[in-house]
C-alpha cells in the first residue's frame, strides 16, 4: 500500500486571522499548521485532496507525508493528523493540525479499535456494546499500526473481550490502566423486559398463593 500524501503550501508571513481564512476557504484551501519541536509553520492545502484521503481511510493514527512547498522547494515530512476543527453545523473542515513524526522519538497516539465478524450471540438475539472505541497509545513510529481489530464471531451472549484479550503490539506503552471490558455481547433489551415481567409475575403469583385463606 503506497503512503498516503498530500500538498501544501507555507503561508506567507501575515497570511494569517480570521479574513483570510475565509478567504482560504471560499478558494477550496484550508489552513493549517505543521507543528514540531514547539513550532509552528502555517500552512494551506486543497480541501478536495484531504477529502479523498479521509474518504480512503485517513485516521488519526494514520501516518502521511506531507510535502511542504516552501520558499520554491518542496520538504517531505512525515506527519499524522493531530486535530481537525470543523463546523459545527456543516460539518466542513476548517482548520488542520498536523505533528512531524521524529522516528527516534515516541509517538502518543489514539489508535481505533475495530470489531469484525457477526457474533454468534447477535445470531440469537444478543446486541453488541462497545465500551471502548479507541486506545491511547505511546510507541516509535515504526511500530504503529492504524487500527487494531476484534474478531468477535465466536461471541455469546453475556460475553465479553478485555483489554488483556486484544492483540496489542509489546512494543506499545498503553496509557490505559486496569482490565475494562471492550465490548461484550448483551441481552437483548426486550429479553431483559420479558424476564423481569416474568419473575414479577412469578412473585405476584407466590405472594397471592401465601396469602389464601385455609380450607
Amino acid at each position: 500500500m503506497s503512503q498516503p500524501t498530500l500538498t501544501a503550501k507555507v503561508r506567507k508571513p501575515g497570511h494569517t486571522g480570521g479574513g483570510v481564512a475565509r478567504r482560504l476557504r471560499k478558494g477550496g484551501e484550508i489552513p493549517g499548521n505543521l507543528i514540531y519541536e514547539g513550532k509552528s509553520v502555517p500552512l494551506t492545502f486543497p480541501e478536495k485532496s484531504f477529502a479523498i484521503l479521509q474518504k480512503s481511510g485517513l485516521r488519526r493514527s494514520t501516518m502521511l507525508k506531507l510535502q511542504l512547498e516552501r520558499e520554491g522547494k518542496v520538504e517531505e515530512n512525515m506527519v499524522i493528523v493531530k486535530e481537525l476543527d470543523r463546523h459545527s453545523v456543516t460539518g466542513r473542515l476548517l482548520h488542520t493540525d498536523f505533528y512531524r513524526i521524529s522516528q527516534n522519538k515516541p509517538l502518543k497516539v489514539s489508535v481505533a479499535i475495530q470489531h469484525t465478524g457477526e457474533a454468534k450471540g447477535i445470531k440469537t438475539g444478543g446486541a453488541l456494546e462497545q465500551f471502548i472505541h479507541s486506545l491511547k497509545i505511546s510507541t516509535l513510529p515504526k511500530f504503529l499500526k492504524e487500527v487494531i481489530e476484534i474478531d468477535i464471531t465466536h461471541l455469546n451472549v453475556e460475553e465479553a473481550i478485555y483489554l488483556s484479550d486484544l492483540d496489542i503490539p509489546k512494543e506499545w506503552n498503553v496509557l490505559l490502566t486496569g482490565n475494562p471490558i471492550v465490548l461484550k455481547i448483551a441481552r437483548a433489551r426486550l429479553a431483559e423486559s420479558e424476564d423481569v415481567s416474568e419473575k414479577t409475575e412469578d412473585k405476584q403469583e407466590e405472594e397471592g398463593s401465601s396469602s389464601d385463606p385455609k380450607a
